[in-house]
């Protein structure tokens, strides 16, 4: 036999695998080798009444993704395939192996609808998945991961749509590592969120917030609220600057009155360069952001960077 039709048949079982003997496998026939592959994309919508977000492609009669629900924030592996009815057949797979099997069929404008159904059959409910796309220059999507361990409550973004898969990792990867180092464990309450000065252009900022609920002590022995990190991308420009001297020449800005106080951690903002500095009030430190102007720093800006569109003037 054909090895890939071998795993293609395997993959069927696993789909079809439910808590009950009875269930009936799914089988992918022939037919399914000539299905069409389906391009992988990013779809926010909801399973049984609970909002997802949900990334997936198809390719040779295979299909493999993930999902998150936006009340937990968990990663989900989904896997599965095209069925001899030309169904998209997923299931999530938990530690222990299927947990729900989701059924999809598209339409003309990409998006899918189906049921959801869990592993042991007792629950079932419709699916309604809408395509996340956004055009050149367009604000990119951001959705919220909100994850919750002992004192630690977690809400981190994530970028959705990008339609450059490689890329959208990279710069997810990157916010999901702010937030987690920002998510240490103090022996205190923990409170991560975010901010997005920018988002325009095709060019985005984030600010990862983490905030103490507990008077807690910093490097050096001062009592501090809490931290802060941030990162800007060039979206179509496929870059990720963390520091300000991604953008800003620093033998350069050292000549420049305005520019000779910036921090090296920074972000872009629609009007300059926003860095981090340490606030100190009552003895109590505090993490907060000052601006310096584009028209400021001019002659220290990078040329030939991918943000240099973000402060080049319009013609």
């Amino acid at each position: 036999m054909d090895p890939r039709r071998v795993a293609l048949l395997f993959f069927a079982t696993i789909v079809a695998c439910r808590e009950d003997d009875t269930a009936q496998p799914t089988t992918l026939t022939s037919a399914t080798l000539r299905a069409p592959d389906v391009a992988f994309g990013d779809y926010r919508g909801s399973f049984h009444g609970a909002n997802v977000y949900a990334s997936f492609e198809a390719r040779g009669g295979i299909a493999s993704g993930t999902f998150f629900y936006e009340a937990d924030g968990l990663d989900v592996p989904l896997r599965g395939g095209i069925d001899e009815r030309g169904a998209l057949v997923l299931s999530a797979i938990g530690d222990k192996g299927p947990i729900s099997t989701v059924t999809l069929r598209s339409d003309p404008s990409g998006a899918w609808s189906g049921t959801w159904e869990s592993a042991d059959a007792s629950r079932s409910g419709a699916v309604k998945l809408e395509p996340i796309t956004r055009a050149h220059g367009e604000p990119a999507f951001i959705a919220t991961r909100h994850t919750r361990r002992d004192h630690i409550d977690v809400r981190t973004p994530v970028v959705l749509g990008l339609g450059d898969r490689i890329f959208e990792k990279q710069l997810d990867d990157a916010l999901e590592s702010l937030a987690q180092t920002a998510a240490t464990d103090i022996g205190a309450w923990v409170t991560v969120d975010y901010l997005v000065p920018l988002n325009e252009r095709g060019f985005l900022s984030v600010i990862v917030n983490a905030r103490y609920a507990n008077e807690v002590r910093c490097d050096g022995g001062a009592p501090c609220i809490g931290m802060a990190s941030g990162l800007s991308a060039a979206v179509d420009g496929r870059a990720i600057q963390t520091s300000v001297w991604d953008v800003v020449d620093p033998v350069k800005a050292k000549r420049l009155q305005a520019a000779r106080k910036l921090g090296s951690t920074g972000i872009l903002t629609r009007r300059g360069v926003s860095f981090l500095y340490e606030e100190v009030e009552d003895g109590v430190h505090a993490p907060a952001w000052d601006e310096i102007a584009f028209d400021d720093l001019r002659g220290a800006l990078r040329r030939g960077s991918a943000f240099e569109p973000l402060w080049k003037p319009k013609l």
